[in-house]
């Protein structure tokens, strides 16, 4: 989990960061963690909404899982007839190939 101490974040960086809900603050800290982009970069990628994030989602094979499942949500015949065909950790490769990452918030999306 990436560790924010208020006490040496910039003051800007603080308060930009405490004006947002809990779900943004998550969600900066999120990709905060994934190693790719600092704390202001990522409080740009928040407020300019160009991230996707997945608190309640803990890995990329339960990501595409819910995705397979929304998909197929109207028609659960067709899921129950391919639920044991479908390589779920294949879609994950591809969902991080789409810079999907996990992280130990939930699953966050990032552009790059």
């Amino acid at each position: 989990m990436a560790k924010f101490e208020r006490e040496n974040m910039a003051e800007d960086a603080m308060e930009r960061f405490n004006a947002m809900s809990e779900f943004d603050q998550l969600a900066v800290e999120a990709i905060v963690e994934t190693g790719v982009y600092n704390l202001e970069e990522a409080l740009e990628i928040v407020k300019n909404e160009d991230y996707e994030f997945y608190p309640e989602i803990s890995s990329l094979t339960d990501l595409a899982r819910k995705f397979v499942q929304e998909e197929l949500h109207d028609n659960p015949k067709v899921l129950r007839r391919l639920k044991y065909y479908i390589d779920y950790k294949k879609i994950a490769a591809d969902l991080y190939r789409d810079n999907y990452r996990e992280t130990s918030l939930g699953v966050v999306q990032i552009p790059w």
